[in-house]
């Protein structure tokens, strides 16, 4: 009998600019929301954390940060840690959020025509079985 791996990153960013938020919220990530909201979930935690995973992996990420949490950086990071600079996102679809990401217009000077310098400061990878 084959095993079920749910494998997650927990991603905390520098800061969390208007483009940061935008990207989160446009086209690129339409299935992911779409998904999420079929069972009854959003993608907007309600601490402003998002949440990127597939609808088969929202309850068991949910309940493992909650629960046990997540060691990042000195300390652990519990669900009602996280704030809108944290992603909890699945392995498979990091590098497309990651892209994304880049790709976003900034808001800065010259009428938002700078990109805004969006950094991962921190990463932990969850593998749960």
């Amino acid at each position: 009998m084959p095993s079920t791996v749910c494998a997650f990153a927990l991603l905390e960013f520098h800061r969390s600019p208007r483009a940061f938020r935008e990207a989160l919220q446009g086209p690129g990530l339409h299935h992911v929301r779409h998904s999420l909201e079929t069972i009854g979930h959003t993608m907007c935690l309600e601490s402003g954390a998002k949440l990127v995973v597939a609808p088969e992996d929202a309850k068991t990420v949910l309940n493992h940060m909650a629960a046990s949490g997540v060691p990042l950086g000195e300390r652990r990071m519990y669900l009602q840690d996280l704030k809108p600079r944290h992603i909890l996102v699945d392995i498979d679809y990091e590098d497309d959020l990651l892209g994304m990401l880049r790709r976003s217009q900034g808001s800065g000077k010259n009428g938002g025509k700078c990109r805004d310098n969006i950094r991962v400061k921190q990463r932990q990878v969850v593998m749960l079985f």
